[in-house]
């Protein structure tokens, strides 16, 4: 796999075609799209630049003088550094034998001659996209992957903690029955047979068992949980005094299983549910400590189990929500509207002249101006429901749930203007960078559960208005519908 991109860069195409009408029309077009294009007018050129700048898709046409552009793809398809270039065809060779020889020789699709612009850009953008998609599902799998290693390590030195440790270790089902025990009750005369599947009591040596019962199976949690009771296990090993078993003094801490975090154990959310309780019981005679590495490799369970959360959902250099986590939720938060029978409303904003500010300063810079800006609007959109998202390089969203048009358009002008007045320095020269943005928002009362697609069109459709009407500004989508009433 080659190197990966930087994703503050502008995505590139290489346009291959020997026709300089077709090159200008499909360069001028594709750059006000903000793609970076580069030109080729011959197979042999277009395989120098692609080895060399690896863009992000090729327009390649078919008939040209020297190699045709069949067998360009061929030999782009046969080199490693260029193999996973998407190649879509320019031909007016529209014969089946013509379709099929192109995908054979590598490409994903094909434009007719005459084109039309906005069937280029249509396939364009979705053949870029679905490279992104493929690089970042591949960058999460490789990823997911290296801890999904550390968790079989972790699980496995946890284990074997547990089937060392010399302290009772057990789990109950809610119905107090034992579920798991450890090898240390092999030390009181039982063996797994024996205790698996059998309720708790038949293994205690107590007075009261409706005040104790409650306390060893706990459903609480945090400082709810039970700690240090004193209890007493009935052991075959020892003494027999008047054909009673005899009982082992244990201390004994104990809390709840559930299918939530402890925080939303606390909270009484409805989707949590009582899955058990995990024991762990010290017999008082050695009064040992509680093993350090037990507690250690359950924390790095958790630690590494809530790091693979992260990456699924977040986006690292900005630590908002990723493109992923902000499709499906922007689904979930229309569903949520229909229901409700509330207002949903979108912002899209991205950074104005950021090609040109990474031209200048270097992509060093680009990243600091996204951090910041990110920062910023944490600093703004503070409501628990709403969700910030990097929707794809210098663009953003933000998914604001029972909010109005003029309520999303007071919050986004309030960043608008944080923004301006940001000061970015990047060097140790202590230069300034002066950062703007534009901005689109949409409200919309949704009324069947299809549709989120429309609020997300109309508002990057409001966001595209905001930078043709000169930039720094925020455009309502009901503004746009006024304005071309007007015309």
């Amino acid at each position: 796999m080659g190197e990966k991109k930087d994703e503050v860069e502008a995505m590139q195409i290489l346009l291959v075609d020997d026709n300089t009408n077709n090159l200008n029309v499909l360069r001028e077009t594709l750059e006000l799209r903000d793609y970076e294009v580069m030109i080729a007018k011959n197979g042999e050129t277009a395989l120098r630049i692609a080895t060399t700048m690896t863009p992000d898709l090729i327009l390649l046409d078919v008939m040209m003088p020297g190699i045709s552009g069949f067998e360009t793809c061929r030999r782009l398809k046969e080199d490693d550094a260029t193999q996973k270039i998407p190649v879509i065809f320019l031909t007016a060779k529209t014969e089946p034998e013509d379709i099929v020889e192109g995908f054979k020789s590598g490409g994903v699709d094909y434009i007719s001659k005459p084109f039309q612009i906005d069937e280029v850009l249509a396939k364009s953008e979705t053949h870029i996209q679905l490279k992104k998609t493929l690089e970042e599902k591949i960058r999460l799998y490789e990823e997911f992957e290296i801890i999904k290693e550390k968790l079989i390590k972790s699980e496995a030195q946890y284990r074997t903690i547990v089937e060392t440790a010399s302290d009772l270790i057990f789990k109950l089902d809610p119905d107090q029955n034992i579920t798991f025990i450890n090898s240390a009750f092999k030390y009181l005369g039982y063996d797994s047979s024996e205790v698996l599947g059998q309720p708790i009591k038949n293994f205690i040596d107590v007075e009261d068992e409706e005040e104790i019962l409650p306390l060893i199976a706990t459903d609480g949690v945090g400082p709810l949980a039970t700690t240090s009771l004193e209890i007493k296990f009935k052991s075959k090993v020892g003494p027999v005094i008047e054909e009673k078993d005899h009982s082992s003094p244990f201390l004994l801490d104990a809390f709840g299983i559930w299918n939530v975090s402890d925080e939303k154990v606390f909270q009484n959310v409805p989707e949590r549910k009582f899955l058990g309780t995990l024991c762990i019981a010290r017999e008082i005679t050695e009064l040992k400590q509680i093993e350090d590495e037990l507690l250690k490799n359950k924390a790095q369970l958790v630690t590494a189990n809530e790091e693979l959360k992260k990456i699924a959902r977040l986006d690292e250099l900005t630590k908002m929500f990723n493109r992923r986590w902000f499709d499906e939720t922007i689904e979930q938060e229309w569903k949520r509207a229909v229901r409700e029978k509330s207002s949903l409303s979108l912002i899209m904003f991205d950074i104005d002249l950021f090609q040109k500010l990474n031209d200048i300063y270097g992509h060093q810079a680009g990243d600091e101006c996204l951090r910041k800006i990110a920062a910023t609007a944490f600093e703004i959109f503070k409501r628990p429901g709403d969700l910030l998202a990097r929707y794809g390089g210098e663009e953003f969203a933000v998914i604001l749930p029972n909010t109005d048009e003029d309520g999303a358009f007071i919050i986004g002008e309030r960043l608008r203007e944080k923004i301006e007045s940001l000061v970015v320095e990047f060097d140790e020269n202590k230069d300034e960078i002066d950062l703007t943005i534009s901005l689109g928002v949409t409200s919309m009362i949704p009324q069947s559960i299809e549709g989120h697609s429309q609020l997300i069109s109309q508002t990057e459709n409001s966001l595209h208005q905001a930078k043709q009407r000169g930039r720094n500004q925020v455009v309502k989508s009901t503004s746009l519908k006024s304005f071309s009433n007007a015309k």
